[in-house]
């Protein structure tokens, strides 16, 4: 230690020699002891060299300005250690401290060696000064910052540590920084366009270091950028341009744009000329150059696109749009200038998204965009913005692929579409105060921008609003366009169900906001039913897709059913099955649903079943279901009615699917039962719907039994289609044994009914009334019935030997039902009718040798028994010789 102070002493004496020798021993010595002392081993030193600091200041101070190069670049390495360490800038006191800053801006600004002012500028740029001291010398050192800056010597070296020092300065003084950056900021950002690489990388680099102090840019240096602009710098960035150096000018581009600020962008011309940079490197064939131009186009955003200033304002401005002639800003202003802006500002956008380009192009178009979304704030939600900003993007992904090369983009947009119809499903109250953000979302990055695409909208959160109806047309048309997009034939199959999918996705999200906004008290009746129609009338285009010439009907069978499905679903049975709201059902879409999985069909069918019911029963126009060419409503039930009867007796792969996939015999087992529970429940409501239009029926037509005839026809064309029922088909395969008895329960629970209500209607006995005689003469009207019976016949005789064996109690139900039928007819057509429809499949039962149960038996043989009884009751008498051979 002894030495050490030794050594501290000496130093005095030689720095107070006149002799350059001992000057410079001196100061090799002292630099020496600060290394010593920085390396933190022993305090003692450190604070021995802080002791001697006051001492030691004023010789240093006069050497720096030495016109010795050595001793002064001794004396500036000396000095700057000083002012960088704590422990020795603690001994420096007020007049002191202003003696150095003073020296060092003298020595910079008056030297003509690089090195010393490359050295007092890098003191400057290390200095700890507290932040009064720098402010009372401020002029001065900003002086001597842009004399570096551009130094009359044109060293790069003296540049750099001169940016050093701005950024140094931004950290301390930032404030007054900030008011005078049209001083020192320009000999900075001019070097973006040298043709030296390294002037460019530097500028670069410190503009990025204190972009937080000239942006948003003041006044002042938004008018020294137009200034510049005029002069220097638009023929500068074309003469990049023609030296090839794009990606170089459109870099330049982006930090002049954003510099010029809200005042430079009022100059409309200068900005035209501006544009025509980006003009040319959008279209290069580059895709550097093209990334590069896109990341650039976000510095136009940011002079275009402000934030509001408050979010009440901000609501007001999205709920009028641009007819209240507001700005960005919610000041008063032309709605108009900024509804273009918006569009200047898409069309590069809109371009490269509906272009082929590489997929990094597409990410980072898809990261600008996301930027844009990101800086109009609130306004996001606005409905011109939405169609200008929103929709054509989402159109132009949507539209094309997906495929290996796009499936990012596509699920980017996917999901960013989705967190906006989500915004309603939180079911929050919004509170302007709290400005909450409704979007799943990360802190924005400080610097830099996202690398890819993927999540792009995650990095620049968007604030979206809960929405209301006026939305939901773009909502619905997003789907449609998923959708015919998937139904394209020339879509790979892959695909398909990947774009399904995906409208399913938005569908489903859309209609839990639609369920909170339908609850609302204030949304009324007309509203609501407004909002049914177009959902429903979105279904009815999925079903039209079906039969489209131009679509993959495989593909749309099941989702189309899914579709269905989700309405039932999402919106509760409060909305669907309040009497106070009335849609129109149109059954011309149910028949191409046929392949599609049976017990989904069912989920579908039954409350469109019960729906129609409880129109009908409530209706009070009754004409609804007359029954003529010209109003084929009657008809249409009839067809709606026979649907489960064609999924039944069509072809039926699912069962056989299941037991492919190699499921235990329990899986089979719960699976059928499934089935059979749901087919109870079609039965049920079959039923149920049949005694409605039947009842009406009878006030609207004059033909007796007209929709029991009408039903009992397309029941049996529907029959017909299964050669089981014609007694012609080949034997019975085990794997649709199933198929067949749900065909039969279904079958004959509705003879039951169609048979038990022409009794109930009294006609069968007494026929139709002739009109001319009063006498009841004429048929009743019953032969497709009896068909229908005589099917059911038919299917149970072929059945009878099955295993299991077809339901005995089922059969004996409609033999009974027959037997008091046939028991019930007077009339000679009715007698002929029945005797030659049901001769047939009665003789096949009654040649059955052996039949299991006791009670079918006892009731065929009354069925026969009965039969021909009623030849001999008939009216007028039937001449039994015709039956003889």
């Amino acid at each position: 230690m002894t030495s050490f102070s030794h050594q501290i002493e000496e130093i005095k004496t030689l720095l107070s020699s006149t002799t350059k020798s001992d000057k410079s021993v001196a100061y090799s010595t002292l630099l020496h002891l600060q290394e010593q002392s920085s390396c933190g081993t022993d305090p003692f030193l450190i604070q021995s060299l802080a002791g001697a600091s006051p001492s030691l200041l004023y010789p240093i101070l006069t050497d720096i300005s030495s016109d010795d190069e050595e001793i002064a670049a001794q004396a500036l390495k000396c000095l700057g250690f000083v002012i960088y360490h704590p422990a020795l800038l603690a001994t420096i006191l007020g007049d002191d401290a202003n003696l150095i800053l003073d020296s060092l801006t003298k020595v910079i600004i008056t030297t003509r060696m690089k090195s010393i002012c490359n050295l007092g500028m890098w003191c400057i740029s290390v200095q700890q000064f507290d932040a009064l001291y720098l402010a009372a010398n401020f002029h001065s050192l900003l002086r001597a910052i842009v004399h570096a800056l551009d130094n009359p010597i044109g060293s790069l070296s003296t540049t750099f540590e001169a940016m050093q020092a701005v950024m140094k300065l931004t950290t301390q003084l930032n404030d007054k920084m900030r008011d005078t950056p049209n001083i020192w900021a320009p000999p900075i950002y001019r070097r973006l366009i040298s043709m030296d690489k390294r002037a460019r990388d530097m500028a670069e680099r410190c503009l990025l270091k204190i972009r937080p102090t000239i942006y948003p840019p003041s006044l002042t240096l938004s008018k020294a950028i137009v200034i510049d602009m005029k002069g220097k710098f638009l023929p500068g960035m074309k003469e990049m341009l023609n030296h090839g150096l794009k990606i170089q000018a459109v870099q330049a581009w982006e930090w002049f744009i954003r510099l010029l600020g809200p005042y430079g962008v009022k100059n409309r011309h200068l900005v035209n000329e501006m544009l025509k940079i980006p003009e040319q490197t959008f279209s290069d064939a580059d895709p550097q150059v093209q990334i590069a131009s896109l990341v650039a186009w976000e510095g136009l955003i940011d002079a275009l696109v402000r934030p509001p200033i408050s979010a009440p304002e901000t609501i007001k401005a999205v709920e009028h749009g641009f007819q209240k002639g507001r700005t960005c800003e919610g000041k008063s202003g032309e709605g108009e200038g900024f509804s273009k802006s918006i569009k200047l500002v898409m069309t590069p956008i809109v371009g490269i998204m509906s272009s082929k380009c590489d997929a990094s192009v597409h990410s980072s178009c898809l990261n600008t965009w996301c930027y844009l979304l990101h800086k109009l704030d609130y306004f996001v939600n606005s409905p011109p913005i939405v169609k200008t900003v929103l929709e054509p993007i989402l159109d132009a992904v949507f539209r094309v692929g997906p495929d290996s090369k796009s499936n990012w983009l596509w699920n980017s947009c996917l999901d960013l579409l989705d967190d906006f119809i989500l915004t309603k499903s939180t079911d929050v109250d919004y509170d302007l105060n709290n400005h909450k953000n409704y979007q799943l979302s990360v802190k924005i990055p400080t610097s830099g921008r996202p690398t890819s695409g993927k999540c792009s909208w995650k990095h620049y959160p968007v604030k979206w609003l809960p929405w209301d109806l006026n939305q939901l047309d773009f909502w619905l048309k997003m789907i449609c366009i998923l959708i015919n997009q998937g139904s394209m034939v020339t879509v790979p199959v892959e695909a398909k169900g990947f774009v399904f999918n995906a409208a399913l996705r938005i569908f489903r999200s859309v209609l839990k906001g639609v369920r909170i906004v339908l609850k609302n008290s204030s949304v009324n009746y007309d509203e609501v039913k407004l909002c049914l129609n177009k959902l429903l009338g979105l279904l009815k285009m999925i079903c039209e897709d079906v039969n489209s010439e131009n679509s993959d009907v495989n593909n749309l069978h099941q989702s189309s059913l899914q579709f269905v499905v989700a309405v039932m679903e999402e919106l509760e049975p409060s909305i669907l099955g309040s009497p106070l709201y009335k849609v129109a059902l149109d059954l011309n879409y149910i028949d191409p649903l046929q392949s599609v999985n049976e017990t989904k069909q069912a989920e579908v069918w039954i409350p469109i079943a019960k729906g129609l019911k409880e129109y009908i029963d409530e209706a009070n126009d009754v004409s609804l279901l007359k029954p003529d060419c010209d109003n084929p409503r009657s008809l249409a039930v009839c067809d709606f009615l026979s649907y489960p009867f064609a999924v039944c007796s069509g072809p039926q792969k699912q069962l056989t699917t299941v037991q492919s996939t190699g499921l235990q015999e329990s899986s089979i087992v719960s699976f059928q039962s499934q089935r059979r529970l749901e087919l109870e429940r079609v039965i049920e409501v079959s039923k149920s719907l049949y005694v409605s239009v039947n009842h009406v029926s009878r006030f609207v037509s004059s033909i007796s039994n007209s929709f029991a005839e009408d039903l009992s026809l397309a029941l049996n064309g529907c029959l017909d289609d299964d050669t089981k029922v014609l007694g012609c088909g080949p034997e019975l395969n085990s794997s649709n044994n199933n198929q067949d008895h749900d065909l039969l329960l279904l079958c004959g629970n509705i003879v039951i009914c169609v048979l038990e209500h022409i009794l109930v209607s009294g006609v069968s006995s007494t026929g139709s009334k002739d009109t001319d005689g009063g006498d009841y003469k004429r048929s009743s009207g019953i032969n497709n019935s009896l068909g229908l019976a005589a099917r059911f016949m038919t299917l149970s005789r072929t059945m009878i030997e099955t295993i299991p064996p077809p339901d005995s109690a089922l059969i004996s139900r409609v033999f009974s039902v027959l037997v008091h039928f046939v028991d019930c007819l007077r009339l000679k057509e009715d007698i002929l009718s029945f005797v030659q429809i049901m001769s047939s499949p009665l003789l096949q039962w009654l040649s059955c040798a052996e039949i299991p149960c006791q009670d079918t038996k006892h009731q065929l043989q009354l069925l026969w028994t009965k039969t021909l009884n009623c030849l001999q009751k008939s009216f007028p008498t039937i001449n039994l010789r015709f039956l003889l051979p």
